[in-house]
């Protein structure tokens, strides 16, 4: 659930129906990402193991405060980044938020800790 507040205002639940997957692609990795909406569109999951992608919107969000939660359901299995990107321009300019729960080598470069 993600949830949307500007400069003190009270805070209501985003609908995420008009946001877009976009998957950055690296040659030998894995498919696109695959986001489904759930929860009356206020939660999204993305259910594929793919190459970085992220579930992104087209508001301005200056001057916005953003406040929500994350939840990792399977700890055992394959262990992938999981975070919040903000201020993307393009695949060299934004800035991440992320977690990984350990070291991961992948198409010939390691995915540390984070």
């Amino acid at each position: 659930m993600l949830v949307l507040a500007a400069g003190g205002a009270s805070a209501d639940l985003i609908d995420l129906s008009s946001w877009t997957p976009l998957t950055l692609d690296f040659p030998g990795g894995q498919p696109a990402g695959n986001w489904v909406l759930e929860g009356g569109n206020t939660a999204v999951r993305q259910i594929v193991n793919a190459d970085p992608s992220f579930f992104r919107n087209n508001l301005n969000l200056t001057s916005y405060s953003i406040d929500g939660s994350w939840q990792v359901l399977e700890t055992g299995g394959d262990d992938d980044y999981m975070g919040f990107a903000f201020g993307y321009k393009n695949s060299s300019n934004f800035y991440l938020f992320d977690w990984k729960q350990g070291t991961q080598g992948y198409v010939g470069r390691t995915a540390p800790r984070a």
